[in-house]
């Protein structure tokens, strides 16, 4: 079998196999570093459709005139659903119920209707529960058009009107120079930056194609000065490269659609062919990945743990609250047999054994972060870098008979261990902060470091393994069984694969 066919089996299987959340994508922060809320491209996951938001989104073409009583329909409607799905109802209990009939015998405009939603749901105060209208989808598709760029990075807002560098876009132009998460930022343009609305610093963020900007940081109490030209940012690609001592390196950029994951997962796969099935340590990073697909980080967790749980989440409808744990077992030999089945089980049990370090930083959030508290959690990954953007939320989103877009914050998750990372994120193994003016990777240098003395340590274990096994069979037969447990259980789950596909063609057929 080929070594493209026996990836694609795999990567069919996992996506097939992972739980799945059937109505929540994960918003990352990438929507508002590139400020293009309104483009599909910076909302992972969904398309010029949406994500359906159940009894309220409709995708057929918006009433032109729609009649006043048409209006205040859909204002209650939108009420109806936020107050039945938004994760936190302690927000809604006091001021909610004030909203339904606010605005009743006032709408008789499609922007009277803008203006009371934008009102409405911003006033929850929830930076990823957001309403945007037709107009600023055009407005923003305009921006595009006419060549403005943007700086690449988040702005967050602090109560005494300052503005902090909160996250970057890989490979912008925040990204390429020495600006960090968490600088303090005075200026942008020669524009002071306290007191400014969250709109007004927003705009200041982008400009024209090949301008220069500059923006004037504090850092440890000096103003530091740094000129930056706008251009647009390339799409991030999944980077991977053998590095010595057969150390396998692999980036995925985020979890916003399947093609990422099997690219990664293809990459994987050919360095271990080109080892010989001999990958030595595993580097996963994650730095500058916004999230994307709660099932995706769901699907690649399960890549690298055998078993264990992944993350639990919490959703909620009207006085329902609704508690998951999501967790992966390990597939037993029974279940298939067939070609291919010795490589599929080679790769896996390399992807859940092999020493492995995860990196992170401040700019790693939601999907990125359900993967890291996984990995860490389950004592698969030693985790280097920052602590993570803290994220910890998912959405529903749709578009409204209206044409705007709706999203809803309706989901919360903790890691496995049950740590609430929203608003505090994950703090890593061992903290390694990026140097200024610095072409070294120190991150990456201390992965290296760290991920060398697994391996050494793995060596050491492995030859002692060896050395029972060569005493009387009462003294080594704890660790015989133990070697033979971890294999069948590697080729158990790897043996599935094939069945999966077989199932999925057949179901297809049958169609």
């Amino acid at each position: 079998m080929r070594l493209n066919t026996i990836l694609s089996v795999f990567l069919l299987f996992v996506l097939a196999c992972a739980p799945q959340l059937t109505y929540a994508q994960d918003q990352p922060p990438a929507q508002s570093i590139t400020d293009k809320a309104t483009d599909k491209q910076a909302v992972p996951g969904a398309d010029d459709k949406g994500i359906d938001i159940p009894g309220l989104t409709g995708h057929e073409e918006a009433v032109p005139q729609p009649s006043p009583e048409q209006l205040q329909g859909l204002y209650h409607q939108v009420w109806e659903k936020v107050g039945s799905m938004f994760s936190d109802h302690q927000a809604l209990r006091e001021k909610w119920g004030a909203w339904e009939h606010r605005y009743d015998g006032q709408l008789n405009t499609l922007e009277d209707l803008d203006k009371a939603l934008a009102a409405m749901v911003g006033s929850l105060g929830d930076r990823w529960t957001r309403y945007i209208s037709v107009a600023d989808q055009k407005a923003a598709q305009a921006a595009e058009a006419d060549g403005i760029r943007s700086l690449g990075m988040m702005l967050k807002h602090h109560t005494d009107g300052t503005y902090t560098v909160e996250v970057k876009q890989y490979g912008s132009p925040a990204y390429n120079s020495d600006l960090r998460e968490g600088d303090l930022v005075k200026s942008i343009g020669g524009k002071e930056l306290k007191g400014l609305s969250e709109t007004e610093a927003a705009a200041l963020l982008k400009g024209k194609d090949g301008s220069k900007v500059t923006v004037v940081v504090t850092v440890n109490g000096k103003d530091e000065s740094y000129e930056l030209t706008l251009t647009a940012t390339p799409e991030a690609t999944v980077e991977a490269r053998l590095l010595p001592g057969n150390i396998a390196y692999v980036r995925l950029p985020d979890f916003m659609s399947e093609e990422a994951v099997g690219q990664m997962v293809m990459a994987l796969a050919q360095m271990h062919k080109t080892t010989g099935g001999d990958i030595r340590g595993l580097i996963f990073d994650l730095r500058n990945n916004p999230g994307g697909q709660f099932n995706l980080a769901l699907a690649v967790s399960s890549l690298f743990i055998e078993k264990g749980v992944i993350t639990r989440s919490t959703t909620r409808t009207d006085r329902q609250i609704t508690e998951t744990s999501y967790s992966v077992i390990p597939v037993q030999p029974y279940m298939v047999t067939g070609e291919g089945a010795a490589d599929m089980a080679a790769l896996t049990a390399t992807l859940q054994n092999v020493p492995m370090v995860l990196l992170v930083n401040s700019s790693s959030a939601s999907a990125s972060e359900v993967t890291t508290g996984a990995l860490k959690d389950n004592g698969r990954a030693f985790v280097i870098g920052t602590t993570t953007f803290g994220k910890g939320v998912g959405y529903v989103r749709g578009k409204l008979p209206n044409g705007a877009i709706l999203s809803i914050t309706s989901l919360t998750y903790l890691t496995p261990k049950g740590f609430d990372l929203n608003g505090k994120g994950i703090t890593p193994d061992q903290v390694v902060e990026q140097p200024r003016s610095s072409k070294d990777d120190a991150q990456l240098n201390a992965a290296l470091a760290h991920l060398k003395e697994l391996m050494k340590q793995k060596t050491e274990q492995v030859n002692d393994a060896r050395n029972l096994a060569t005493q009387p069979q009462e003294t080594a037969a704890p660790s015989h069984i133990s070697a033979i447990v971890i294999v069948s259980a590697g080729a158990g789950f790897v043996l599935v694969l094939t069945f999966a596909v077989v199932l999925v063609v057949r179901r297809r057929r049958s169609r």
